[in-house]
């Protein structure tokens, strides 16, 4: 079943459009639409459906048209859940969600240097729009700002598709659309400045003149207005024939529509909203500086255009490296790249991130080395600087600056200072990762003779260690309520023989791992143990947590053939009849099978793994930060505690408040359900906590 929203709500069936009834009821669908897969609180639907006067009788009416839909959809399309309803369909079933997708891909090809992909990606994605996106969804506020949301994005997408048009070459064909868009929009600079590019590379300067003549006269007279800044360059830039405005200029930086080369963020990383007020903060944050170089020879051995080009190739996919990991990204001039971590939004591994980042990179060119002469003088080599300190932040219009604190100059200190194939970190970002880091100490002296740097030279990160130290040889202090909590918890799931579901909230440091660490201990042996972790940050797999705890029960390692997991895991359930089905779809989630399912179909499957497991003996599953869980992986957990039966599980969940902000109605209104809110303790308990750690 399809479900459009990006026009008129409408429902696809496999028989063709499926009739939905009235505008409350389709007002109701579409924001069950806009959140599928969650649970949209009865309050929620009530406030964006009727607005700030509903009738007396809306929860009742509410009843009346749920049914309806049901009756329309099918019984099963619409749940009653806990305090609200919930519309169970795929996420690929909804256009918006579609819509969404095929631009970020299309960003990433634009940004990957495939131009011609991205602009039909964009077009693919423009077309699923028919109109006034969630236009059944008129009454409340949060369809107003999502609108303008969605109206924003597709503007966006517009603008980048020109873009990639543009670098394609299209500039004939684009120029009667940009004189359209332009008279609809007589105050689009952005639009304006295609135009003026498009007419300029098809050899008509002076029209291209007359649309910047036309613009200014414009936002003169209407608003009193000049020409912003990148319009103004553009426009001296058409006059004076600048090179930078040719074709063969790289794509991102024309979006920005400035002859300079000032290497412009590209579009995959362009923030969506630039309408964040200029503030200066103070913070710590991490700077990562790297160069790409090699010797002289090199530059001598080959031609000017290909001597730079796997310099380059190597700068770019960099950039996405240090992305992925979380930096914002900056190149400076020449062959160098800064990326800043902690600077927009903190998270207590920024260090550990811009670390991983630099290992990251010093792989990159291994492996693009591989791929370039055997000569050592054609080799590329990268110097890292890793330094952290505190500097005030500047962001004005979602771009970020450092306005004081000298971090950025000491990570590139540190890189100057580096040999090839180098990474050296400041000591305060050592200080940040020692646990996780194999280096060893390494004095500089500054060439530049601004005294002695104080570093030391990464060897090795340690894989799935988190960054920061963790002591359990000390007795541990208060909880007693807690872990009384936990231990019943574990008690009902055994006398029931069913699934608890036992939430542990709490801020980071408040001690929710050594609460956890401590019940484990005093269940071994009579209970099993299977953890899983969902990541922060990066290529996340939505059921990553679920292949850990798998991998872990079945012993699997990173040695084991496909063969070898499957049988495995059918090992786990040999004495259900169904093993070979269960095992292929379970060995599908860790990527050794190719069986197909749907996401019910394999959360059947690692069900009863579970409850196979647990058959055995009590069976305790700890999910650990579930405040970066995918919407998927909850949908799984949720599953879990509602359907498991026979088998005496406790599924114990480790979450910031955070996790609140994704699942409002998290664990509401079940039985077999618990959530406890970790508090500070005492000042009894922390003064014994002191005594305990410092001696």
């Amino acid at each position: 079943m399809e479900f459009r929203v990006l026009g008129p709500l409408e429902v696809i069936g496999p028989l063709g459009p499926i009739k939905i009834g009235g505008p409350m009821r389709r007002a109701i669908l579409a924001l069950l639409v806009l959140h599928v897969g969650e649970t949209v609180s009865i309050d929620q639907l009530i406030d964006e459906v009727w607005g700030d006067d509903p009738p007396s009788d809306a929860r009742h009416a509410l009843e009346v048209h749920v049914s309806g839909l049901r009756r329309a959809m099918g019984a099963d399309r619409v749940e009653t859940r806990p305090n609200g309803y919930r519309l169970r369909a795929e996420r690929s079933d909804v256009d918006l969600v579609r819509f969404e997708s095929l631009v970020a891909d299309a960003s990433r090809a634009f940004s990957g240097g495939d131009p011609a992909l991205a602009s039909g990606q964009f077009a693919e994605a423009l077309g699923l729009w028919r109109g006034l996106a969630i236009e059944d969804l008129v009454a409340g506020a949060a369809a107003r700002t999502e609108r303008a949301h969605l109206d924003d994005l597709r503007a966006l997408a517009v603008e980048r598709r020109l873009d990639a048009e543009l670098a394609c070459g299209h500039h004939l064909e684009l120029v009667p659309e940009l004189r359209r868009i332009v008279s609809e929009d007589p105050f689009g600079e952005v639009f304006h400045a295609r135009l003026m590019l498009a007419l300029y590379r098809s050899g008509r300067q002076a029209d291209a003149l007359e649309v910047y003549r036309r613009a200014r006269e414009v936002l003169e007279r209407e608003l009193g207005v000049e020409p912003g800044p990148q319009l103004e360059a553009l426009q001296h830039a058409v006059l004076t024939h600048d090179p930078a405005l040719d074709l063969h200029v790289a794509p991102a930086q024309q979006r920005a529509q400035s002859p300079a080369p000032a290497n412009p963020p590209d579009p995959a990383t362009r923030p969506l909203h630039t309408d964040m007020p200029h503030s200066d903060t103070r913070r710590t944050v991490t700077a990562l500086f790297v160069e790409v170089g090699g010797p002289a020879a090199v530059e001598k051995a080959l031609d000017p255009e290909s001597a730079h080009r796997p310099a380059d190739r190597a700068l770019d996919r960099m950039r996405e490296t240090l992305e992925r990991h979380g930096g914002i990204v900056d190149r400076p001039f020449g062959r160098a790249l800064i990326a800043l971590f902690g600077a927009r939004l903190v998270h207590e591994d920024d260090a550990l991130r811009a670390v991983r980042a630099g290992a990251d990179i010093r792989e990159l060119i291994a492996s693009l080395n591989e791929h370039l002469e055997p000569d050592p003088g054609g080799k590329l080599t990268a110097q890292i600087g890793v330094s952290t300190g505190e500097v005030v932040i500047s962001e004005v219009d979602g771009a970020v600056t450092v306005v004081a604190g000298d971090v950025v100059d000491l990570a590139a200190r540190l890189a100057r200072e580096a040999v090839p194939d180098e990474i050296l970190l400041g000591i305060g970002t050592y200080n940040l990762v020692r646990w996780t880091v194999d280096a060893e100490p390494v004095p500089v002296d500054s060439r530049g003779g601004s005294g002695h740097l104080n570093a030391v030279r990464l060897v090795t990160v340690t894989p799935g260690i988190q960054g920061h130290g963790q002591r359990f040889d000390t007795a541990m202090v208060g909880r007693t309520r807690e872990r009384g909590l936990l231990g019943s918890a574990l008690e009902q799931a055994s006398a029931a023989e069913r699934c608890q579901l036992f939430t542990l909230l709490g801020p980071a440091g408040i001690g929710k791992s050594r609460l956890v660490h401590e019940f484990l201990r005093s269940v071994r042996p009579d209970a099993q143990v299977a953890r899983g972790r969902c990541p922060p940050y990066g290529e996340r797999v939505a059921l990553w947590p679920v292949a850990e705890a798998i991998r872990q029960a079945a012993e699997i390692g990173e040695a084991d053939t496909a063969a070898d997991v499957q049988a495995k895991i059918r090992t786990l359930v040999n004495d259900d009849p169904r093993a070979s089905v269960i095992a292929d779809r379970v060995a599908a989630l860790l990527d050794a099978s190719q069986v197909a399912s749907t996401s019910e179909e394999t959360f059947w499957a690692i069900r009863n793994v579970f409850e196979a497991l647990a058959h055995a003996r009590p069976l305790v599953i700890v999910f650990d930060d579930m405040q970066w869980a995918e919407p998927t992986f909850l949908d799984f957990v949720e599953y879990l505690s509602d359907m498991s039966r026979g088998a005496p599980i406790l599924l114990l969940c480790i979450a910031r408040p955070e996790l609140l902000d994704e699942r409002p109605g998290w664990a509401g209104g079940h039985l077999n359900a618990t959530t406890v809110l970790l508090e500070p303790l005492g000042d009894k308990d922390v003064a014994r906590l002191v005594v305990n750690l410092l001696g």
